[in-house]
């Protein structure tokens, strides 16, 4: 408003000038000079540094294949690496942090102040990076202290926002159509935006707004996230919303809801306080898939809203979805909200990544990603994905569902024919691997305890060097 302000008034001033200027030829001289002086000004400051607009990383289609582009207008895939920090999860029972314990020791001298090594582990490992050829920092990784190292390396990163309340374990249900959700999603993303100075920031690339949510049934329960709302407290939100979908979907006929969901109920305020609803019959089932829908939608929708209300610039990358239990309604809302699809397709044991789906009747992942991007036309991004090997220190036995290579170079080996695979796809935009270091030996102190050797380093800070042979040559590959 300021400059429109600005432009208006001198523009009147230099008119009035004009007017009185005696001789017509001499006017339309002058007036020329100032229109083509104005113009020029307005251009410059709609396409300067200030404007940031222009500055970001986008997305586009190039001859048919998908690119991030950066702010310079150059076309890149990511290559990145999740859990690039310092300060990994305890060891179960221990409580201890080897891989911290051996880096501190390591980067530290006598004349340190507390933090000084922290430093030296991040240009250290960043450098170990680039030279592996990645280029981007995956989630759970220092923000404050590696980003201001990232420009000089022209690395990037990306960040991910848990919105919904509750964790991975405990599946992250939520009640999205709920006050308390929206305070809550809002209060994440406002305090991490603000807090780290996102909004301005080139070098981020985007954020996730959750991982691996459950949506339909999985080893979290076998319920969708419909029957899950349905099962909610009577004076739930989304309770509410669902039970009102049903009895607008029967036209409020309780005897209609009795025949499918094989219930008694003489009222639809019976219907409401019932908590122990299963999906059996065929119409129930088609019913669950339009009520998994609604629900997706609500949360992709108030998702984009309230970041895009603290940040217009950068992109936000949905929610991590588990390939083989992703359901086609959550599939088709994410795309309608999100600018790209992060899917994590981890290959596991006699191809049930690939069979998984067909049992459970959830998008397909037969032909890779295909049916994925065919249903959004948005591009995709391998947000997770790795191969674990056996080590004296990580036997890899926990979770059992992993292949596991008793050698780095099978690994490695195998790791290049995925991600080679992946590039010979035009929709797919990069992949990120899970992760830099290794599990500790008896464990992880979340989840199943998991023991894996997934790390480019071991807890010792040792790079596994013909693991990382075939990931530079994997670095290196082109799309088609």
């Amino acid at each position: 408003m300021f400059y429109l302000n600005f432009f208006l008034q001198k523009g009147t001033e230099l008119y009035l000038f004009i007017f009185h200027i005696k001789g017509q030829s001499l006017k339309k001289s002058i007036t020329k000079l100032l229109l083509i002086f104005l113009l020029f000004i307005l251009t410059s400051f709609l396409f300067s540094n200030d404007n940031t607009s222009c500055n970001f990383i986008k997305l586009k289609q190039i001859d048919g294949q998908w690119y991030f582009i950066d702010p310079n207008g150059d076309p890149f895939l990511i290559r990145g690496v999740h859990h690039v920090n310092y300060n990994t999860a305890k060891e179960k029972n221990t409580g201890r942090k080897y891989y911290k314990e051996f880096v501190k020791e390591y980067f530290s001298l006598k004349d340190d102040s507390n933090d000084e090594w922290k430093k030296k582990w991040a240009e250290n490992t960043l450098d170990t990076l680039k030279k592996i050829g990645f280029n981007t920092i995956g989630n759970w990784s220092p923000t404050e202290l590696l980003k201001d190292k990232l420009e000089k390396r022209r690395l990037y990163y990306v960040t991910i926002m848990y919105l919904p309340r509750g964790g991975w374990v405990s599946s992250g249900l939520d009640d999205y159509f709920s006050d308390g959700f929206k305070k809550h999603a809002e209060k994440i993303v406002k305090q991490e935006i603000e807090l780290h100075d996102f909004t301005k920031d080139k070098n981020l690339i985007g954020y996730f707004i959750g991982g691996e949510l459950k949506w339909g049934g999985d080893w979290r329960g076998l319920q969708s996230i419909f029957v899950d709302y349905l099962n909610m407290p009577v004076d739930s939100s989304g309770k509410i919303e669902m039970i009102n979908f049903l009895a607008d979907k029967y036209g409020r006929d309780i005897k209609k809801l009795n025949k499918d969901w094989l219930t008694f109920f003489k009222s639809w305020n019976q219907a409401l306080k019932y908590q122990k609803y299963k999906a059996l019959s065929n119409n129930a089932k088609k019913i669950e898939k339009e009520g998994i829908y609604i629900i997706a939608k609500q949360f992709y929708k108030i998702s984009r809203e309230l970041i895009k209300k603290y940040d217009e610039n950068h992109l936000i990358m949905g929610d991590m979805l588990l390939a083989p239990v992703t359901p086609h309604e959550v599939l088709k809302a994410c795309g309608e909200y999100m600018d790209l699809i992060s899917v994590n397709y981890y290959p596991l044991i006699s191809n049930l990544q690939k069979t998984i789906p067909d049992i459970l009747g959830h998008m397909p992942t037969k032909d890779s990603l295909q049916a994925f991007y065919d249903l959004t036309k948005k591009p995709i991004l391998v947000s997770e994905f790795g191969f674990r090997g056996k080590t004296k220190d990580t036997p890899s036995t926990r979770p059992f569902i992993y292949p596991t290579y008793l050698s780095q170079k099978a690994r490695g080996k195998k790791i290049y024919e995925y991600i080679s695979k992946l590039l010979q796809k035009d929709y797919i935009i990069g992949y990120i691997i899970y992760r830099w270091v290794d599990n500790p030996k008896k464990g992880a102190d979340f989840g199943v305890g998991e023991n894996n050797n997934w790390g480019i380093v071991s807890v010792k800070n040792v790079i596994y060097k013909e693991y990382v042979d075939y990931l530079k040559k994997a670095n290196r590959i082109k799309k088609n």
